[in-house]
């Protein structure tokens, strides 16, 4: 090229197979990055790169994340210092893929029969894992949390579409082999001088909006039995 300022238009396509989206985490990173080069005769090649941001699309339509989830616990509490019973907890959320900004309805019926005084709560975490030589390192972090109102002893309680909103949060992170993303939400009763009982349900953060034909019918789930 004679001296002068010239200009290129280069055209990539990426890879049609899944590509992990760009990723930073505190043990592991996924990167992409643009390089241009000018090759000069007798002379050091010129160089300069610049990142390649690359997003994943989650479509929440999808057929499985549509379904409800609904899973079940129970325990029997006994002690020299309270009556035995049994502590139950069922909980339903309506499907599995959500967006950030959506509000997750819970419902969930709670069943007290012991002495103690139970409180129900719900929160989402984050789970990061990172895979390298055989073993794995993981992060949990909370990301949103509700309380509900006490259950007394020998009382139920409900949850009938109580609302969780979901923060501004990255995507689930779904398609790298050594390092994951993964997004739970566990309902649980909070019980004195004794373990927790929880469901975890999982969830997908999606990055592509649920349709509006979802809600044509009207999204009223059936009850819990």
């Amino acid at each position: 090229m004679r001296p002068g300022r010239y200009e290129y238009h280069f055209r990539f396509m990426l890879p049609q197979a899944p590509l992990p989206a760009t990723f930073k985490g505190l043990y592991g990173k996924v990167e992409y990055t643009v390089e241009a080069k000018l090759n000069r005769p007798w002379k050091l090649s010129f160089s300069v790169e610049q990142p390649l941001p690359v997003f994943e699309r989650i479509d929440i339509n999808h057929p499985l994340l549509l379904l409800p989830h609904e899973d079940s616990k129970d325990k029997v509490l006994s002690g020299w210092c309270c009556t035995s019973g049994v502590i139950s907890l069922n909980v339903k959320i309506r499907r599995k893929g959500y967006t950030q900004g959506e509000e997750i309805q819970i419902f969930a019926e709670f069943e007290n029969g012991s002495s103690r005084e139970v409180v129900p709560k719900a929160v989402i975490h984050q789970t990061q894992t990172f895979f390298a030589q055989g073993k794995s390192r993981k992060i949990q972090e909370t990301i949103a949390k509700i309380d509900g109102e006490p259950v007394a002893p020998g009382q139920t309680g409900k949850w009938i579409g109580k609302g969780m909103l979901i923060p501004t949060l990255p995507p689930s992170y779904l398609s790298c082999r050594i390092i994951t993303m993964e997004y739970t939400l566990m309902v649980y009763l909070s019980i004195p001088l004794a373990l927790n009982l929880k469901v975890n349900l999982p969830l997908v953060i999606g990055t592509i909006a649920l349709h509006p034909s979802y809600y044509s019918g009207g999204e009223q789930p059936e009850m819990l039995a």
